[in-house]
């Protein structure tokens, strides 16, 4: 109760003064209701800010009334509490009251005009821009036939699965999804294959403002396929019956058919980073390999005779792979990351005795010359030629690396997706779910992590899709059918003015300890 007595020492101490100008002489039926408890109410008054200082003492007073009074059942403050009954009625208020629900109105309403005259609450937190914007622009799919369609155990086999979205040119952009129409009669066996229910669909938008400049649609013998930018706005066509190279308006330049055979035995198909090298796969039982150009769709065999597995190809012929040797004079497991030419001997990137300290990591091409040597939870960047780190990035242990990585084609921006694991039990043997928690863009040429497009404030809980642009200015993401674009700031820019709205710019580009 000692705040209480100095809040009473404090006011006694003001001088007297009407908070609002006199009421007239109250009637009778005014006086009649004034013996009833009333909600109370402020007139649309001006009100200077003495009187205002004034009115928010008076309502702290009545709101410490209220919980004294509360407190006063259980406690017995009886006296204190009529004292400041009394002191109340001296300015004309009659505030004893009668209800809780009547005593929490006065006091919240006490305090909040207690924090405006006083000042409190006038200094305002400035923060940094953060993801509260909208993207550029948003195309959903559904309105040019997306149905979210997606196959699942009839893929067995087949890795073929490109990326859905890229940049056939900074002016284009280039979505593609699978539909299955619904077939009501039996398939005969001499019907053409354009009567095949699956159709890989590509949708041509305007970078820059997102209209529709174009679609089109190819029939595919399974659910698989994509496109691949080549250069010059010329787009390939994968699918898992053909490989087709197009020109920017639509025309076939160029084909490459699966015999049947090879069809059986289709297992992937990879692309370099600007499209100029393909490395179809075949397993069966072993690996074997087969490079296209893409610019003739001519077939050159590979020259290496081991099965490897491929993680990335560059534009100059070569396979990003890893192998792990038992050396059984010593007991240990011997890890390389390596990479394989078509020509000539593997070149090792690094090597490590598995289970001794950091691991190298698998490789994969994010340009013509830099190799990212990749763990679940960290990476860097290297030159393929043996070097020291250009980029070190580590994440939280909840947190996990998305794969594959998604450079720009001039190989100076890198794009990452981390997740998060949600739910699952090993009890229940439930499965858990991947969450999208952020996308970073990082500058390959200063090392640095650059923007981060915040998942959660964005409201986006997966995406399928994600590309930058060939020169690093557009950000472009699919989620659930959606197509949204970012437009991304200057390279190198140092202004406090960045980072544009909708993304936040990065901190330190690890966030744990640094790895070799």
């Amino acid at each position: 109760m000692l705040i209480i007595d100095r809040l009473l020492m404090q006011l006694r101490s003001k001088p007297k003064g009407r908070l609002l100008r006199e009421p007239s002489p109250a009637t009778p039926a005014a006086q009649s209701a004034t013996s009833r408890p009333m909600t109370p109410s402020i007139r649309a008054t001006a009100i200077s800010k003495e009187e205002t200082t004034t009115l928010a003492r008076h309502f702290m007073a009545l709101a410490i009334l209220a919980a004294v009074r509360m407190q006063a059942g259980a406690t017995g403050y009886i006296s204190r509490t009529r004292a400041l009954c009394t002191w109340i009625r001296r300015i004309r208020s009659r505030a004893c009251l009668a209800s809780s629900h009547t005593a929490l109105w006065t006091f919240s309403l006490g305090i909040s005009l207690i924090t405006s005259s006083l000042g409190l609450g006038h200094k305002r937190e400035v923060r940094a821009h953060t993801n509260a914007t909208s993207p550029v622009w948003k195309v959903d799919l559904r309105a040019v036939g997306f149905t979210g369609f997606a196959p699942t155990k009839e893929t067995w086999g087949l890795h073929l699965k490109p990326n859905p979205l890229c940049f056939s040119d900074n002016k284009t952009l280039v979505a593609t999804f699978i539909s299955r129409e619904d077939v009501t009669t039996l398939a005969r066996r001499d019907t053409s294959g354009d009567a095949r229910p699956d159709r890989l669909h590509g949708i041509f938008l305007n970078a820059q403002m997102g209209k529709v400049q174009g679609t089109k649609e190819w029939s595919v013998p399974r659910p698989r396929g994509g496109i691949i930018p080549t250069g010059n706005g010329r787009f390939v066509v994968l699918t898992p019956s053909m490989i087709a190279l197009y020109s920017p308006a639509f025309e076939l330049l160029q084909d490459f058919k699966f015999s049947p055979e090879q069809l059986s035995h289709l297992w992937d198909v990879h692309t370099s980073l600007s499209g100029k090298s393909i490395l179809v796969e075949y397993h069966y039982p072993e690996a074997t390999y087969q490079w296209l150009d893409s610019d003739t769709l001519q077939p050159l065999d590979a020259r290496w005779s081991q099965s490897l597995p491929v993680l990335s190809i560059s534009d100059d012929r070569e396979i990003a792979s890893f192998k792990n040797t038992y050396v059984q004079a010593k007991g240990i497991y011997i890890f390389e990351a390596f990479i394989q030419p078509r020509n000539g001997a593997e070149r090792t990137v690094c090597r490590v005795n598995d289970g001794q300290g950091d691991s190298c990591g698998n490789p994969e091409f994010v340009s013509n010359d830099l190799l990212a040597l990749w763990m679940p939870h960290r990476f860097r960047v290297v030159p393929k030629t043996v070097g020291d780190a250009l980029l070190k990035a580590t994440f939280h242990e909840d947190e996990w690396l998305g794969r594959p990585l998604h450079p720009s084609a001039d190989g100076k921006r890198l794009a990452v997706t981390v997740w998060a694991h949600k739910g699952g039990s090993a009890f229940f043997d439930i499965d858990s779910h991947s969450m999208l928690k952020r996308i970073v863009i990082y500058d390959l040429l200063s090392g640095q992590a650059e923007y981060t497009l915040d998942a959660k404030q964005q409201k986006i809980k997966d995406v399928s899709g994600v590309a930058l642009s060939p020169d690093g200015s557009l950000l472009a993401i699919l989620t659930d059918g959606v197509v949204e674009v970012y437009q991304l700031p200057p390279e190198h820019t140092a202004s406090a003015l960045w980072p544009e709205p909708g993304f936040v710019r990065a901190g330190p580009v690890s966030s744990g300890p640094q790895h070799r």
